[in-house]
């Protein structure tokens, strides 16, 4: 799993001058392996968002979700609930707590100092272009065709030679490595 995150994209960077949302990654770039993925999630009903929740610095499954039907019981939203693990995850930039509800399930916390990386991730495409077909959004930059986000359909279809070709300037993952825990400082 840890050489599935090689080369994956920063996507999705939610962020301007007067908020922040998400940044969001777990595509290797590899159509074939990615959509098998994501054909195949796992079950999260079994899972519940713990405290702090969907706080800054927490890492968060990014799941699909399905209208509220109740059958979930770690989903107490009215509108929607997320539902399967997958290999995308978040990083919460603010309080996204209102996710909590939802079932969007925290599983891991970044340190202060290493949210200062995360911080400086490129955000200058904004908003994935899928989500901004209509105006509202403030994290797009363009609307519809005018987008300039990164376009999910296209990166799921052609994977990284899309997003080097034609969003060059997106930060990925280098290399993966596990280190011995030592703790939250």
């Amino acid at each position: 799993m840890l050489n599935y995150m090689k080369n994956a994209r920063f996507y999705r960077v939610d962020k301007n001058e007067d908020q922040a949302f998400v940044v969001q990654f777990g595509y290797n770039g590899s159509p074939l392996v990615d959509n098998c993925w994501d054909d195949h999630l796992t079950s999260n009903t079994t899972w519940s968002v713990h405290q702090p929740g969907n706080i800054r610095g927490t890492v968060s499954f990014s799941m699909n979700y399905i209208k509220q039907n109740h059958k979930n019981p770690n989903c107490t939203a009215d509108d929607f609930c997320a539902i399967g693990f997958s290999t995308n995850i978040f990083i919460n930039y603010g309080d996204n707590t209102r996710l909590d509800k939802n079932g969007f399930s925290v599983f891991g916390v970044i340190s202060d100092q290493d949210m200062e990386i995360v911080d400086a991730l490129y955000d200058g495409y904004g908003e994935v272009s899928d989500l901004c077909q209509e105006s509202g959004d403030p994290f797009c930059k363009g609307i519809g065709d005018q987008c300039e986000g990164v376009s999910m359909s296209r990166l799921l279809v052609e994977g990284n030679n899309y997003v080097q070709k034609e969003k060059p300037l997106l930060d990925y993952i280098y290399n993966v490595i596990v280190l011995p825990w030592n703790g939250l400082d």
